[in-house]
């Protein structure tokens, strides 16, 4: 009977020591799998996703431009900004104010064709000193001085 309980405690020992041995082999494996990925991911190139992002933010993906008019003569300006919708153009202008001596900027404005009406304030009332048209490339930063 002793005989007979430690053979089967010494098999079921044996049979441990191989679980034992299996589950630590695969523990081994899978870590060593885990590093191989990592390796591989780090050896991935990453200006892709750089560029990528950057064109999503970009501003000729998105057509924006930006225009600054800076005022040298010695009276305050007001200027309007009509963006030309096929054969016409929008009921709304941007408007900007710009002082003596000073300079005023609109960002982000979606490319196109823009119509532009500069005026002076006089005693009598708007005076038009200039009109025109002028196209905005995506991504122009644009800089109009006005003078006299």
């Amino acid at each position: 009977m002793r005989k007979l309980f430690f053979l089967l405690f010494s098999l079921f020992k044996l049979n441990n020591a191989c679980a034992q041995l299996t589950s630590e082999s695969l523990l081994e494996g899978s870590k060593t799998l885990v590093q191989l990925i990592s390796i591989l991911k780090k050896n991935k190139p990453v200006t892709k996703d750089l560029k990528a992002q950057h064109l999503n933010d970009s501003c000729e993906i998105k057509n924006l431009a930006d225009i600054c008019f800076k005022n040298s003569p010695t009276k305050d300006l007001g200027i309007s900004i009509f963006k030309r919708v096929e054969a016409t153009y929008e009921a709304r202008p941007f408007t900007v104010k710009v002082l003596q001596g000073k300079q005023e900027c609109l960002y982000e404005l979606k490319s196109g064709i823009f119509k532009y009406r500069i005026e002076t304030d006089n005693s009598t009332g708007r005076v038009l000193l200039s009109e025109g048209e002028f196209k905005l490339q995506p991504c122009d930063n644009m800089k109009r001085e006005i003078k006299d």
